[in-house]
């Protein structure tokens, strides 16, 4: 592919002080930055194929004429580039020691938060006003204080940087899966793990420098061309300030380096270790590490560099001033609403499409908070029937009778689209029966979530499709994740630990649309799930205590690469419609070919097998005895087989796998 070699051209002298060269100097940058600033025709090095994304907004005042404002945005920067600098690398540090659920340790989360409220000083000190009136093109300019600034940009970048560690580390267990710790395997980790304290923060720290020069050399509006690089065409597109070209072509080439150096031996073909690397989901070849670093996506780094910019200079978020709800009742699709830290005692109605509802404070742990106390009695924090589009970040609904956040289409045949659930960090207080549950959805992702002690599943998505359920945390609850009667469900790099039942993948026939197709889990983390079932009432009352994943009735899906251990009853448990006609008594009959099931390379340890059902869970749970009774009849075979590839079991304990699909096959692996 033909690109552009970006060289340097000219050379920068130091100008002497004085007024008359002061003068001079300012004219001449001005000249420059107007006028000379274009793109140099050479061969360029960058030379990853991503999809076309333009430069972030980068809005300056004029900092020759207004030194105030100029500082005042030098202080935004340098604050929030500090943060994400102290968290990549206090974090990044943390992971490498590969121990789920260690990170961040008390003395990580002490200087990540330290940074945070110095930073939060700093802008509050140098932004007043005046100073933030002057800000052009962001809504900081319009009524905020410089420590709202601080609380809702850094609560931002806080998001942005959790979002880089996850893509460049992903739940990181030792590596374990089939064949034992991979050396090559361990070395790709490695490698990525250390661009997370040094490729974005170095990326950064050159766009805000240039950005800084810009304002004080008298630019005014969006340098976003000059300061940072693009795609168009699939091609990258550098920066038109030449020194800030050559330096983020340079750290650029050093990531790249990096992947081909510590990346290539083993991880290709059939018997590549790429698909067990938990960084970078997706990646199949090194050339998709790469792009995971350089370009711009939805699983990509340079997609949170883009974020972090764009709440530094552009920010468009208007902020609530009374309630949620009137925050609501004001706004136009499109319109980002900003919740300051706090309590808020309110049942939220929307009715408007495309609407993001924002917490501040995230970044100190000071989410809003969202509690019972008033509105329309249904008990849901957050409700939407039949809205597209939304959005909810850094937000604590807490103790909510019924659900957190609950967004639903009209009905199985009329679906609402796309809605996005990220850091919702709350509390059911064994009360609430889901925190986050869409439904009736096309397009949900639920990312970077951590949630607990509900009485039924913390993360439930039902009757929807094209699901990304990443990142989460989900412990004390009687089900941790739940993904029910869904198509194209995506479910990895989730830590579910400590519930009743650790994840559960299934079908209910008694409910409509009847689907179950399509879904892939894998590279989850499902541990010591022995709590006692506390549900009051619903299908998860009959979740046997000490149940890994549950996966009923799935079709044409996979289970993958997951590390399941220490669940009491049964590690995973796979189940046809089958088989829950013979043992449930279920209606739905299994059409012909309907079953298309594969089950490769999983990580079962230290589950109590075959020889424990029926004394965990308690006989008296209905749905316990069931399971119990299809694992110790050797006489049942299932009408519909699994592939069955590549599974590691600890040899010295029973694995705690139950198949009830029949005959299995094995397969040797790498």
């Amino acid at each position: 592919m033909r690109a552009v070699r970006l060289e340097q051209q000219g050379t920068h002298k130091r100008q002497a002080k004085g007024g008359f060269a002061n003068t001079m100097r300012k004219l001449i940058a001005s000249f420059i930055t107007v006028c000379v600033f274009v793109p140099v025709v050479a061969q360029a090095q960058v030379t990853q194929v991503c999809g076309d994304s333009a430069p972030p907004t980068i809005n300056v005042p004029d900092g020759t004429a207004d030194k105030a404002a100029a500082k005042c945005l030098s202080a935004i920067t340098k604050s929030s580039g500090k943060f994400v600098q102290t968290k990549l690398k206090s974090m990044g540090k943390c992971l490498s020691d590969r121990v789920v659920g260690a990170c961040p340790s008390a003395k990580d989360l002490d200087k990540i938060q330290k940074a945070a409220i110095k930073g939060r000083d700093k802008i509050a000190k140098s932004c007043g006003a005046t100073e933030l009136a002057a800000l052009p093109g962001t809504t900081y300019s319009s009524g905020f204080t410089g420590t709202e600034v601080a609380s809702c940009l850094l609560s931002q970048n806080n998001v942005s940087a959790s979002l880089i560690l996850a893509k460049l580390n992903g739940i990181t267990d030792g590596f374990s899966a089939a064949g034992g710790l991979n050396s090559n395997l361990e070395g790709c980790a490695d490698a990525l793990n250390k661009q997370t304290g040094k490729y974005v923060p170095k990326i950064l720290k050159t766009i805000n420098k240039c950005v800084d020069l810009q304002a004080k050399a008298g630019a005014v509006g969006d340098v976003g061309p000059v300061c940072a690089p693009s795609y168009a065409a699939g091609a990258y597109v550098a920066p038109t300030e030449p020194k800030t070209a050559g330096k983020i072509e340079k750290t650029i080439l050093k990531a790249v380096a990096a992947m081909d150096k510590d990346c290539t031996v083993g991880a290709e073909g059939p018997f590549g270790y790429l698909p067990r690397l938990h960084a970078c989901p997706y990646a199949a070849t090194v050339e998709d590490l790469k792009e995971c670093l350089v370009c711009d996506g939805a699983d990509t780094v340079w997609a949170e560099v883009n974020a972090i910019l764009t709440a530094q200079y552009a920010e468009t978020g208007t902020q609530v001033t009374s309630t949620i709800q009137a925050a609501h009742d004001a706004a136009s699709p499109g319109d980002k609403i900003l919740i300051p830290t706090g309590g808020y005692n309110e049942e939220v109605t929307i009715t408007t499409d495309d609407l993001a509802f924002v917490g501040c404070g995230g970044a100190t742990d000071e989410r809003p908070i969202i509690e019972p106390g008033g509105g329309s009695g249904t008990n849901r924090g957050f409700q939407a029937v039949g809205v597209d589009d939304l959005v909810f970040q850094s937000l604590q609904p807490n103790n909510w009778d019924q659900d957190g956040i609950f967004i639903t289409g009209v009905s199985e045949v009329d679906f609402s689209n796309n809605v996005t659930f990220r850091d919702i960090v709350a509390d059911g207080q064994i009360n609430s029966r889901y925190i986050i549950f869409p439904a009736f959805m096309d397009g949900v992702i639920v990312e970077l979530n951590e949630v607990f002690n509900c009485d039924d599943a913390a993360l439930y998505v039902g009757k929807s499709t094209n699901i990304v359920t990443r990142y989460n945390v989900a412990y004390d609850n009687v089900a941790g994740i739940e993904i029910e009667n869904c198509d194209n469900a995506e479910t990895y790099n989730n830590y579910s630990h400590n519930n009743t039942g650790g994840m559960l993948v299934f079908l209910d026939s008694t409910l409509l649309p009847r689907s179950n197709d399509n879904g892939n889990v894998f590279h989850n983390y499902i541990v010591d799930n022995n709590t006692p079932n506390f549900a009051p009432s619903g299908f998860v009352q009959n979740i046997p205590q000490g149940t890994g994943i549950l996966f009923i009735s799935p079709t044409n899906s996979t289970l993958s690469y997951n590390h399941v251990a220490g669940n009491q009853a049964m590690g995973v448990v796979l189940i046809d419609q089958a088989g829950v006609n013979v043992f449930a008594g279920d209606p739905w009959p299994l059409a012909p070919g309907e079953q298309g099931d594969v089950c490769i390379d999983n990580v079962i340890g230290r589950n109590t097998g075959l020889d424990t059902n029926g004394t965990i869970p308690d006989p008296d749970i209905g749905f316990g005895i069931t399971l119990a009774a299809v694992f110790n009849q050797q006489n049942l075979v299932p009408l519909v087989p699994v592939v069955n590839t590549c599974n590691e079991f600890d040899a010295n304990e029973p694995s705690g796998v139950a198949y009830v699909l029949g005959p299995t096959e094995g397969e040797v692996c790498p």
